[in-house]
């Protein structure tokens, strides 16, 4: 794979009512939870794929829950990420089957990292109405526990020539 970017994320979390909390730079605090960090994406064979380092800094294993099988799915935003233009978890939703969110825990052992990795077609991705074109990517990483929620990893400037 050849990657287009790698960068230190940002993050978002999400909660159910819409409130929001992040930081660019400063990691999420890892007392019950990963810091997830290390975004890259690579276009190869057909497909856009992202991954993203779950990292545990403590000295003592935690665990975790990603949703199955959807816990990682891809958002692009205009090259300026002002702007959601296809969304991946939505997509999925909309087809049949959709995605069914069944909790994976995860138990990350003392300075222990896991890869998370999200995949989509390119041809699902221009066939939903998507024009050829430059695009910020971010990973969503739907978590269930410590803390519910889906966690947006933002590279700044990590953009993929979708074509």
């Amino acid at each position: 794979m050849t990657p287009f970017g790698k960068s230190s994320p940002c993050w978002v979390v999400m909660g159910a009512l819409g409130a929001s909390s992040g930081a660019c730079g400063n990691p999420i605090a890892a007392s019950i939870q990963p810091i997830y960090q290390s975004l890259s994406a690579s276009v190869e064979s057909g497909s856009l794929q992202t991954s993203v380092e779950a990292v545990n800094p403590e000295s003592r294993p935690i665990t975790f829950e990603i949703r199955d099988p959807c816990g990682a799915t891809i958002r692009l935003y205009t090259e300026g990420g002002s702007l959601l233009v296809w969304d991946q978890l939505v997509w999925l939703n909309n087809r049949p089957g959709g995605c069914k969110a069944v909790p994976r825990p995860i138990t990350l052992g003392s300075r222990a990292t896991r890869t998370l990795i999200a995949t989509a077609s390119l041809t699902d991705i221009l066939g939903d109405s998507l024009a050829s074109g430059t695009y910020q990517v971010r990973t969503v990483i739907w978590q269930g526990a410590p803390v519910p929620g889906l966690i947006e990893v933002i590279a700044p400037g990590l953009v993929v020539l979708i074509r």
